[in-house]
């Protein structure tokens, strides 16, 4: 390297370091200065950083559409046509996104590939979620996407790593036999990683009360009390982070005393907080009690009005079989309510709806 050549790169570098001390102090307008400046040197790093002023530092696409992507796209394309895994991972969400650059879903997949050799764990977790998604094509039939073997290679070292969504998504893996040979033990090794990380992991948890409810994955020595009322510990993780399934499936156990004490109120509690997020499931159940009187006083308004909403939303996903139940059960509360009753537990519906 000749001397202007590298007095040009220790300028870069002076800049980039002086952006970060910048921006420790919250002074993010010199900061962008300063990685402006050793960007438009080369400087993969303040590239990076630079982008990241534009878009990315609230996560990608799908969490920050108010960002300059088309502006990041510029940088992060520089820094990772340097090499740079951060980078990398950040235009392969680009891609998969169609944000500031054209959609385009194999090149999102290359670009998150590059990262996962170059050793950034979010790129492998990408690829396996990705994988977990059914997006990532069979190579079988002639797509020129990684081998979910590869894949399964990328998504152990993150996990090793640390990345909880790896973790997760490893679990997945094994539980499923995706790339690997199905094995319910390493799956609940690795579902609980993830799930004990600082800040948890809330899929992580709910497929942990899973296995050990069904007993996969769990010692044969250990009784089938000992594993609901770990079951239950997870569920109670993963519905107080805001799991719906969680929640109605701790609904259903509070209401039956399955690994928990029964307990119709603490049912209630956590079927309205499914149901008050649009889960028709957990409608249908909150229906059900207040219909019975069950954990509640019993109220055929309220019980009408819950299945109303649980059948608008049953059959919106396609779920004929329950649908065809919550209709029966709409008949038999109706012939206990009278004409007025039934118009006020409608508008009811009518309001929740418009204002959910």
């Amino acid at each position: 390297m000749d001397q202007d050549n590298q007095t040009e790169t220790d300028d870069s570098q002076a800049q980039y370091e002086m952006g970060l001390v910048h921006e420790q102090a919250e002074n993010h307008a010199e900061a962008t200065k300063c990685f402006r400046k050793a960007a438009q040197h080369g400087h993969r790093e303040a590239q990076f950083r630079l982008a990241l002023t534009y878009g990315g530092k609230q996560g990608g696409p799908d969490q920050d559409p108010g960002a300059n992507w088309n502006e990041a796209a510029k940088w992060y394309r520089k820094a990772a046509g340097q090499g740079y895994p951060p980078a990398q991972t950040m235009l392969g969400l680009l891609y998969e996104y169609g944000a500031g650059v054209r959609k385009n879903l194999d090149k999102a997949i290359a670009a998150f590939e590059e990262a996962a050799q170059g050793g950034h764990p979010e790129g492998a977790s990408h690829l396996a979620r990705l994988a977990v998604s059914g997006k990532l094509l069979d190579p079988d039939e002639g797509a020129t996407q990684p081998t979910k073997v590869q894949i399964t290679k990328w998504v152990q070292r993150a996990a090793e790593l640390g990345d909880r969504d790896a973790q997760y998504n490893l679990g997945v893996f094994y539980e499923r036999g995706i790339g690997m040979s199905r094995d319910y033990f390493k799956a609940v090794a690795w579902y609980e990683r993830a799930a004990s990380q600082e800040g948890g992991h809330r899929r992580a948890q709910f497929n942990l009360a899973r296995l050990y409810a069904s007993g996969k994955g769990i010692p044969p020595e250990s009784s089938n009390t000992t594993n609901l009322a770990e079951a239950a510990q997870w569920l109670h993780q993963a519905a107080q982070e805001g799991h719906t399934d969680a929640q109605v499936t701790l609904g259903i156990w509070y209401e039956l005393g399955r690994g928990v004490g029964r307990n119709p109120s603490e049912a209630v509690l956590w079927f309205r907080k499914a149901a008050d997020r649009g889960f028709p499931e957990a409608q249908f159940h909150l229906a059900k009690m207040y219909a019975k009187g069950s954990g509640v006083e019993g109220d055929m308004l309220q019980a009408y009005m819950w299945y109303l909403l649980a059948h608008k939303g049953l059959h919106q996903r396609g779920k004929s079989e329950m649908e065809r139940t919550v209709l029966s059960k709409l008949g038999d509360v109706k012939m206990e309510m009278n004409e007025s009753e039934i118009m006020e537990a409608e508008r009811l519906a009518r309001q929740w709806t418009a204002d959910e």
